[in-house]
């Protein structure tokens, strides 16, 4: 599925990981979803145990792909009110996607 953010196109898909584990593994630690903000992916895992945990995971990934696509990608910390801005801010487009994605 292809989606625009902040003017950049972004792909969403699901992919067999690389990994022994089964599993994206970002900095050691393995994952159901990665972001792969060079390419603008997002890849999720095509056997995520449940249709909620995969929705979960793709609106988790769609909100590291928002940070990057608006210059937050060295971003480490939010305060509170910049985290709550920026629910308050891309919380139903994270969910239109999310639900989209799932309705394919």
């Amino acid at each position: 599925m292809k989606v625009e953010i902040n003017g950049l196109p972004w792909m969403i898909e699901e992919v067999e990981p690389k990994t022994e584990s089964g599993f994206f593994e970002i900095e050691g630690t393995p994952c159901v979803g990665a972001t792969d903000f060079l390419k603008q992916k997002i890849m999720l895992l095509p056997d995520t145990e449940t249709t909620t945990g995969k929705r979960r995971t793709l609106m988790h990934e769609l909100a590291h792909a928002i940070c990057f696509s608006h210059g937050l990608g060295n971003f480490r910390r939010f305060n509170h009110e910049q985290l709550c801005e920026f629910v308050a801010h891309h919380s139903d487009f994270i969910v239109r996607i999310a639900d989209e994605y799932m309705n394919m």
